[in-house]
Parts: structure tokens; sequence; C-alpha cells
């Protein structure tokens, strides 16, 4: 009797999703959401940093190079993010005999002037790595040139199938609910994408799913609330399957619009470069 009555009160506290809950929610009123959310963030300020958890091969070559231990990393930009930004690494690398060796290197761009770290001034040039920093794992994910995931999910151009299960399911601790958008033939190149969203928190993304060649995934573990229904990625990993590579992401400050200028991603490096 005793065991019975442990099995049924084990049922009662199961999270409500695992009995099939589904979200009353359609693909329209998803994308206003992520509409609102896009409006919602003007610019960002965030320091994090980034691990690259790999296995160094047995033989490695001549040229070989790799990141060590968790790189420190500053991202001040405006949207849109990967054309008005500035981005600061501090690295440590190691070679194939493991000496190791530390660098700073800052890139900037307001929108017309490019500046990389020695304060050489290039052609405009946009942020080639917004997929992995933290803005990569919300709807500011880049797919392809100035394209996000939310004019993926508007698909003005009829380049997806996109298909929303409103079926919750548990991922990665989230309570969550899943987009496929899937590109027509003949699409170079084709990837399957899929998105996941937190119901609890207010729709919002906490995993990505590429599949083009291959599997990349870029998981949301931890999230911060910036505002009402602003909720902001504060831990995450990118996954490559196929290399057996992960990146964990840790944000420790994040601020938004704090009305960041064009001038301000320019000022200090403009200073660096004056004799």
């Amino acid at each position: 009797m005793l065991k019975r009555h442990i099995i049924f009160i084990f049922l009662l506290i199961l999270p409500v999703s695992s009995f099939g809950q589904t979200a009353k929610i359609n693909l329209k009123t998803l994308i206003k959401i992520c509409e609102s959310y896009e409006k919602s963030i003007t610019d960002v300020n965030m320091e994090y940093t980034f691990d690259i958890n790999s296995v160094p091969p047995k033989n490695p070559p001549q040229n070989f190079g790799r990141f060590v231990g968790p790189q420190k990393c500053y991202l001040s930009a405006i949207k849109p993010f990967d054309q008005l930004y500035k981005s600061t690494m501090v690295i440590v690398s190691e070679d194939a005999k493991g000496n190791r060796v530390g660098a700073t290197v800052t890139e900037a761009c307001n929108g017309s002037i490019y500046m990389n770290t020695d304060g050489s001034i290039k052609n405009k040039k946009n942020l080639e790595y917004t997929g992995i920093t933290p803005l990569g794992f919300t709807m500011f994910h880049q797919i392809g040139e100035s394209k996000t995931l939310l004019d993926v999910l508007k698909n003005r151009s009829n380049y997806y199938t996109i298909v929303l299960d409103p079926n919750i399911s548990k991922v990665n601790d989230f309570n969550a609910i899943k987009v496929t958008c899937t590109p027509y033939y003949g699409l170079i190149p084709q990837t399957t994408i899929k998105l996941f969203f937190s119901v609890d928190h207010h729709y919002t993304i906490i995993k990505i799913v590429l599949y083009c060649n291959g599997k990349l995934s870029y998981d949301v573990l931890q999230l911060k609330n910036l505002g009402k229904n602003i909720w902001f990625p504060t831990k995450a990993n990118i996954i490559n399957s196929d290399e057996g590579i992960t990146n964990t992401f840790i944000v420790s400050k994040i601020a938004i619009n704090q009305g960041i200028t064009k001038n301000d991603l320019l000022q200090e490096q403009e200073n660096k470069s004056s004799p």
C-alpha cells in the first residue's frame, strides 16, 4: 500500500508537459512575439567568456593552434548588430609544442568605417562572428548574409516550409515548443532549421539546430530577465556534433538600450591610432 502511495505522489509532481500538454499558440502569434522581442532591444553592451572544449590531436600538424581556457570578450553593438559594433577578445592560444601566447584582438565598425586592433582603417566590414557571440543564441542569430531568424520565420520570400509543433516537451530543462523550417529543394545551401521556444519565458528561443552538411546546435542553459518579456541567455553551448567540439559561453555582465551611438564604437580605436 505504501508503495502505491509513493508512486501516486510521484505522478502528481511530474511536470505537466510530461502528459502531453499543448501550448495555445499559433505561428502568427509566435511571430508577433518574436517581432516584439526584436524591437525591444536597440543596443547591447556585454562582457562574456567562451571556452572551446576540444581535445588536441595526438600528432598535431606543424601549424596547429588552439584557444586555451575561457577567452574574455567584450561586445558593444547597435542594431543591425553585424554592422554597428565593437568587439574585443583577450585570447590565449597554444601551438603544437604547447607554447602559449596571449593577445588582444579588437574590431570596430560604425556602418561605414572599419578599424582593427592596430587602428588601420578599411572599408565597411560585417561582424563575421555574430553567430559565436551570445547574440547567436537569440532571435538575432543570422542565417546567411544579413538575414535573421525573424526573417526566416516571416518567410517573405517563401524559401521555407514552416511548421509549428505546439506540443510541449523538455528541452535543456525548459518547457518548449518546436518550429521546423525546411527549405525548398534547389536552394544552395539547403539548411533545415529547428527552433525551440520556452513557454515559461514568453516564448524566448532556447535552442537552435542547423542541419547543413552536418549538425550544429545552439543550446541555451540559463536565461536572465532584462525587462518585461525580455530574456537573454547568460549561459549557453554551441555543439558541433561532427567535430566533437563544444563552445561554452557565460555572460557576466549584460545591459541593453544604453543609448550607444555610432561614434562610441570607433572613438577608443581612433584615439589609439592617433599620433
